[in-house]
């Protein structure tokens, strides 16, 4: 996939903010959750950068499925 231009990443932040600011909670956070969702499996790098980030500060405390709870809830949060 080839990398997204930075004018086009910085106007997709603002318009969730956007977003996030005019309409209710209870579509937002499906929302977010959904782009965060897709986004994971879109960015297969970023994932990969994030896992390891978290694999570092956990040390041994997350197994397999924990990291992978986690990095979704990154990305979810994100």
């Amino acid at each position: 996939m080839p990398p997204v231009p930075k004018r086009v990443t910085y106007l997709a932040y603002r318009a969730g903010a956007l977003l996030a600011q005019t309409l209710p909670a209870a579509v937002t956070e499906p929302l977010a959750t959904g782009v965060g969702r897709a986004l994971l499996r879109a960015m297969p790098d970023r994932r990969a950068m994030a896992s390891r980030h978290l694999r570092r500060a956990a040390g041994d405390a997350l197994d397999a499925r924990e990291l992978d709870a986690a990095v979704a809830g990154m990305f979810d949060s994100y």
